[in-house]
């Protein structure tokens, strides 16, 4: 066998096993668990605060530097390679519209209008008060 046909079996080989080889889960960010929702309290992979189901109201859960994380996520990611949908809510018990994530995806700090008062529901960053995970990725969600 020549050394070019010795490469092309090689190739088709690697090419094929490659194939059959299982995926890894997409995730959005290394520092969210898979399969799980995070808001961080400044940039994506700052002090985050993981979700694995939804939540109706964030005046109980902390980040672990102490802070509440009650109206003060300002970048969010979604290491779901599943159907499930991060959506935002400015209320608790998921009144009031803020964002949403698609899964696998994440929105940075800068992309979430902010006025620079937390808590007043007007901006996107430092407005959320609860997380309900909804079936299905949406157009109008960061991805």
């Amino acid at each position: 066998m020549g050394k070019t046909r010795r490469f092309l079996v090689a190739t088709a080989a690697a090419v094929l096993a490659a194939a059959l080889w299982p995926a890894a889960p997409a995730a959005a960010d290394p520092s969210c668990p898979y399969r799980h929702h995070c808001g961080f309290i400044l940039g994506i992979g700052s002090d985050a605060y993981p979700f694995f189901n939804s939540d109706p109201d964030f005046r109980d859960n902390y980040f672990p530097s102490g802070v509440t994380v009650d109206n003060n996520i300002q970048s969010a990611s979604n290491s779901t390679s599943g159907n499930y949908r991060s959506v935002y809510y400015k209320g608790y018990n998921y009144s009031n519209y803020n964002f949403c994530v698609n899964p696998g995806g994440r929105v940075e700090s800068w992309e979430l209008t902010n006025n620079g008062v937390r808590g007043d529901y007007v901006g996107q960053a430092d407005e959320s008060g609860s997380l309900l995970m909804v079936v299905g990725a949406q157009a109008a969600c960061f991805s």
